[in-house]
């Protein structure tokens, strides 16, 4: 099972009981900015390219 928007440590023992192996929300990781992400999407940041008129 895999628990999602976990934000309280009550949250967790139960989770635990559940059995949940997985979970994700703020109490566990913040987001982060989207510049971050992007290179896992995007690759490396590059020169934009010249666009032809």
């Amino acid at each position: 099972m895999v628990a999602e928007g976990v934000e309280t440590n009550e949250e967790l023992p139960f989770l635990a009981q559940a059995p949940c192996n997985i979970a994700q929300g703020y109490l566990l990781g913040r987001p982060g900015p989207i510049e971050r992400f992007a290179v896992h999407t995007h690759g490396p940041e590059r020169e934009p390219e010249a666009v032809a008129a």
